[in-house]
């Protein structure tokens, strides 16, 4: 990913929040030559090894790349927003602020049934403990057969946060000023993450 200096974010804590809180990613890998993308929901399973876990259906034949042993990429998107030129005391061109964050490493798939009903159940409860019934998995064998686990152990970290820190002070305050107040989330995600900056 091209990352300008100025938008390199190497906090590990603010990445790991970015990757827990935007965690349905895109993981890429690439077979004779051709990308493939899947879209999944993946959770850390280690903070401190930088390992990220999942699963997708066995028909999905993206899980026999990993055989290859090279390395796929996980990007999670985080908020993002357009800005205008009129948040500017000096308009020149519009542009986008965003964060976003590549893990790149090997994937391993997860044999181990005791091992992939964890992860189903980790990255159910997950999204479950806020529903007012909270579902609890109880997946037959067969299902499990269904689907294929994998661990992504990250070598290589690259995050990229956007936030105007190229603007003068003066034009990220109105900005952070304008979208703390609308009705966009995104907006509101990146007035906070931008606050977070001038910290």
């Amino acid at each position: 990913m091209y990352i300008p200096k100025v938008f390199e974010e190497t906090d590990k804590k603010r990445i790991i929040r970015l990757v827990e809180e935007y965690a349905f990613g895109t993981l890429v890998t690439c077979y004779e030559g051709v990308p493939f993308a899947s879209h999944l929901p993946m959770m850390i399973e280690d903070s401190e090894g930088f390992v990220i876990s999942g699963h997708m259906a066995r028909e999905n034949n993206q899980w026999k790349n990993f055989e290859e042993n090279i390395d796929v990429l996980a990007i999670f998107q985080g908020p993002h927003a357009y800005i205008s030129p009129s948040n500017y005391e000096s308009p020149i061109a519009p542009t986008w602020n965003y964060a976003s964050v590549h893990l790149y490493g090997k994937c391993r798939i997860i044999e181990d049934e005791t091992k992939l009903r964890e992860i189903i159940e980790s990255l159910t409860d997950k999204y479950e403990k806020h529903q007012a019934s909270p579902w609890v998995p109880d997946y037959p064998d067969s299902l499990l057969k269904a689907i294929v686990g994998f661990e992504l152990v990250v070598s290589r970290v690259e995050a990229k946060y956007k936030l105007s820190q190229n603007r003068p002070e003066t034009d990220r305050k109105t900005i952070i000023s304008k979208f703390s107040s609308t009705g966009n989330d995104d907006e509101k995600s990146i007035a906070v993450l931008m606050k977070e900056n001038e910290l």
